[in-house]
């Protein structure tokens, strides 16, 4: 929807913080422009229901909100909004009013359903094709740093923006154990690492990326001139993978993170599968559950991790 203009200033000064708020959090451009329009639509509902105070909003509003939105027509294409883009209202509203709140990201006071896809993910790589990728790279510097890109998106579950953040501080080889320090729930959690994920960093570690760096850098992933490597980096890195693989399927860094949940699936709950990828809540590894019968049925684990 077209940017909408606020007439109560007290609700114009407030989405205003908020949107510094989640710029001084580090949020990506891509999640401030989504939450910024989106809570914007809503204090514009807000101001078509008449209402003149923030503190007034309860849960019945927010469900009117979100009764209207089901019933609001698609301004780009036919037909009404999709589930994901209702979910996208609905990640803006509630971060909107947890910091109205004073809440922590996740502990929003308020109940706002996840609105489901009947649309499944598709082209999840199998543990035989994972197996693949990591059994393709070759003993040379790209191809040992392929497979520490793999151990961490597949073999830790780590976000593409994780990895990219990713510093040698935050890998205790002693304790096996990972840190995600900054995630996109700006939840801090620690990843445990397999021995045959330890193998492949400590042989990135100290062989190639000891032989890149060229200066002080405390980025675990570096490119060839020794500088921290980019999320497009990372991507191109991925997607080469993906190609040079044979399998005919695409292959993005959260590709590599939907496949681990698959596969972890059956030898974990699903609680379990939320805190080891950083979910807010199951709703978002409730999906795997589905994704579990499109794969092998003889596959238990990760062999190759």
């Amino acid at each position: 929807m077209k940017h909408q203009i606020l007439h109560n200033l007290h609700f114009e000064n407030t989405h205003r913080a908020f949107v510094q708020r989640k710029k001084d959090e580090g949020k990506s451009d891509k999640h401030i422009e989504s939450v910024s329009s989106l809570s914007r639509e809503f204090l514009h509902f807000l101001e078509g229901q008449n209402i003149t105070h923030l503190k007034t909003i309860n849960q019945d509003t927010i469900d009117r909100y979100f009764q209207y939105l089901q019933h609001r027509e698609n301004q780009r294409k036919p037909g009404g909004l999709s589930p994901a883009y209702l979910d996208k209202h609905r990640e803006a509203v509630l971060r909107f009013m947890e910091y109205l709140e004073g809440a922590d990201t996740g502990q929003s006071p308020y109940y706002i359903p996840k609105h489901q896809s009947d649309r499944i993910p598709k082209n999840i790589y199998t543990e035989d094709e994972i197996a693949v990728l990591f059994k393709q790279c070759e003993p040379t510097i790209d191809g040992i740093r392929n497979q520490a890109i793999l151990a961490i998106l597949y073999g830790c579950g780590l976000r593409k923006g994780e990895l990219y953040r990713l510093d040698v501080a935050d890998i205790n080889l002693a304790s096996s154990m990972l840190r995600v320090k900054k995630s996109k729930t700006s939840r801090q959690r620690d990843v445990p690492l397999s021995s045959r994920v330890m193998q492949y960093l400590e042989e990135y570690l100290f062989t190639v990326r000891e032989h890149l760096l060229t200066q002080e850098e405390p980025a675990f992933l570096l490119n060839n001139r020794g500088q921290r490597m980019s999320p497009e980096g990372i991507q191109y890195k991925v997607k080469e993978m993906g190609r040079q693989s044979g399998t005919g399927k695409p292959l993005t860094p959260h590709g590599l993170r939907h496949a681990i949940a698959t596969h972890l699936l059956g030898d974990f709950s699903i609680e379990e599968i939320a805190t080891f990828l950083g979910h807010r809540n199951l709703d978002s590894s409730q999906i795997y559950t589905h994704l579990k019968y499109t794969q092998n049925p003889n596959h238990h684990g990760q062999k190759h991790l």
